[in-house]
């Protein structure tokens, strides 16, 4: 009851004239083209902070690729370091095994030298044993006394002409 007290008495509305409701859509126009206006400068500003935060992102993800491709030059020059050193280590084993190779062939040729040698010997020796009796082998590694010359007989060729030259 208390509540009906409060309340005035309802006023009689008056005929809404033309003119009224021309007020009324200028008055809701206007307050439509100002929530409008509102609306799109919020939304212009929404998306320049949308704007910058893509270009923010795109310039991190950039700056990120370019790490990762520093990273892979690094690693790849790390890998070219290695390959060289590599290269390095089999060139010089190349050239141990050349060397290696050179002194086998050397040492068999003196091995050869050395048998051609003392095939000589035995030969010089065993026709100077057939002519002379006292003579006797000499030790392997040293060559025999010069043989006393026997009449009519001509003397033994050197050792040396037998063998090859070095």
């Amino acid at each position: 009851d208390d509540d009906k007290k409060d309340e005035k008495p309802a006023e009689p509305k008056k005929p809404e004239t033309a003119q009224d409701r021309v007020i009324k859509d200028s008055q809701l126009q206007s307050a439509a083209s100002a929530a409008l206006a509102s609306a799109a400068v919020k939304a212009k500003h929404l998306a320049a902070v949308e704007e910058r935060k893509i270009k923010s992102l795109v310039a991190l993800l950039v700056e990120t690729q370019m790490k990762k491709l520093e990273i892979k030059l690094r690693h790849f020059e790390e890998l070219e370091y290695i390959m060289d050193k590599e290269r390095e280590a089999l060139e010089y084993q190349r050239q141990q095994l050349i060397q290696e190779r050179q002194q086998f062939h050397l040492e068999q040729l003196r091995a050869a030298e050395f048998r051609a040698r003392s095939a000589a010997q035995q030969q010089l020796n065993k026709e100077q044993g057939i002519t002379t009796t006292a003579a006797a082998a000499p030790p392997a590694g040293q060559q025999p006394p010069a043989p006393a010359a026997v009449v009519g007989q001509a003397p033994p060729a050197p050792a040396a002409a037998a063998a090859p030259a070095q």
